[in-house]
């Protein structure tokens, strides 16, 4: 485990993230995405796992594919599986600096992500349920 993670690292880990899946693939690339977290249980790569969900979630949301109240879109499955998988300090942390990196990270009217990340915050506490701490993130 290397912290920093190298570039073909990241590139791979990308690869993986990014596949477009059909409906049967889902279980087996949620296991992909928990072996990373497992395999490499480092911040910076939790981090990096959770800033590309929560960022293809926001953008599902914007569509109005995923609606607010169903907290089980497969971005959100993958999520929670990454999160499970890890311990609860770095889980918390990564998702912390997820979380504030794509509050910070908009071009946009400083009010519209910060209803964006307040909409995506209460779906991800709905999706994780009694794993969720508030009070570590």
């Amino acid at each position: 485990n290397v912290d920093p993670p190298l570039p073909d690292d990241i590139d791979a880990i990308d690869s993986i993230l990014s596949m477009k899946l059909k409906a049967n693939q889902l279980t087996v690339h949620i296991e992909n995405v928990t072996t990373i977290a497992k395999t490499i249980p480092t911040i910076s790569i939790s981090q990096h796992i959770f800033i590309h969900l929560l960022r293809e979630e926001i953008v599902e949301i914007e569509k109005g594919i995923s609606q607010p109240e169903s907290p089980s879109s497969d971005h959100l499955r993958m999520l929670i599986a990454a999160h499970t998988a890890l311990s609860p300090s770095i889980a918390a942390e990564a998702l912390a600096v997820a979380v504030l990196s794509l509050a910070t990270d908009s071009k946009e009217a400083p009010a519209q992500p910060i209803e964006r990340v307040r909409a995506l915050l209460r779906r991800v506490a709905a999706a994780l349920g009694s794993s969720y701490d508030g009070y570590l993130l």
